[in-house]
């Protein structure tokens, strides 16, 4: 298995890695908002809003995905509900 990650960047004394997938999302918000607002609050930023909003199931589901390679069921629990990747 190979994640194929973007050279580490420092987000307020933490080193991360983000996957190539993600980052593309997060260059991706920042182009638009700079196109739609005519700024943006820059990568960095929009990263930690994001892990800043991630619910535990959302950090969890993104391991499995991301880690250890499981497939996404077609269920969509709420966020109450804790469904493990078994399930398929």
């Amino acid at each position: 298995m190979s994640v194929e990650l973007k050279s580490p960047a420092e987000v307020e004394g933490l080193t991360v890695a983000i996957p190539s997938r993600l980052m593309e999302k997060f260059e991706r918000a920042e182009r638009e908002l700079r196109e739609l607002y005519g700024q943006s609050p820059g990568l960095s930023a929009l990263i930690l809003m994001w892990v800043g909003h991630g619910s535990a199931s959302d950090v969890k589901r993104e391991f499995e995905r991301a880690v250890i390679e499981i497939k996404r069921i077609n269920l969509t629990p709420t966020e109450e509900v804790a469904l493990d990747e078994d399930c398929q």
